[in-house]
């Protein structure tokens, strides 16, 4: 992980080192020795390295003072991400910035809703002049969730007996029924 900036300067591109931070350039393209990067290394003038860290070795330093002579050569061109000019206000409008609010499901007279979706999904249908479709039978209800759990539809025994045990609020019973089947085979 990355150290955090001081004093502005930031070490991730090319850009940046030229660009330097409060006390300017980092580099000077061809001469390392007027360097600001290069005399701390050195260990000439303030003090380097920061926190108590070993000096770099010899040759190392050698290396980055030669890549300052060749005018600093960078894999590829990177831009300095700058937040000088960046429209925060217009940014914050972004759709995914704003505070969730409570939405109230629409009412439509006539539906048939077990839970808010259901609401929602009536109010598309009616503004699109379509009805709900009707109410699957418990058979069709039970192959339609076994197939959608189990990727296989019930067998014959398996679909009298669960109509059997479920009788009355057959959707919740079932789905209740077949998640645990399927997390643990009934």
């Amino acid at each position: 992980m990355a150290e955090p900036e001081r004093s502005g300067l930031r070490l991730d591109s090319r850009d940046a080192i030229l660009k330097g931070g409060e006390h300017g350039p980092a580099i000077i393209l061809g001469n390392p020795d007027e360097s600001r990067m290069i005399r701390y290394v050195r260990h000439q003038g303030k003090k380097m390295p920061a926190l108590g860290k070993p000096k770099l070795s010899d040759p190392k330093i050698a290396d980055l003072g030669k890549w300052v002579e060749l005018g600093a050569p960078w894999p590829k061109a990177t831009v300095v991400p700058t937040t000088d000019n960046y429209d925060w206000t217009k940014a914050r409008e972004h759709w995914a910035w704003p505070p969730v609010k409570k939405v109230i499901p629409p009412t439509v007279s006539g539906a048939r809703v077990r839970n808010p979706i259901d609401q929602f999904v009536a109010e598309g249908l009616y503004n699109e002049g379509l009805r709900q479709s009707p109410e699957a039978k418990v058979f069709v209800f039970f192959g339609r969730v076994f197939l959608d759990l189990v990727g296989l539809p019930p067998t014959p025994d398996e679909l009298s007996e669960w109509t059997r045990q479920l009788g009355g609020n057959t959707a919740g019973k079932l789905n209740d029924q077949a998640v645990r089947c399927w997390l643990i085979p009934c």
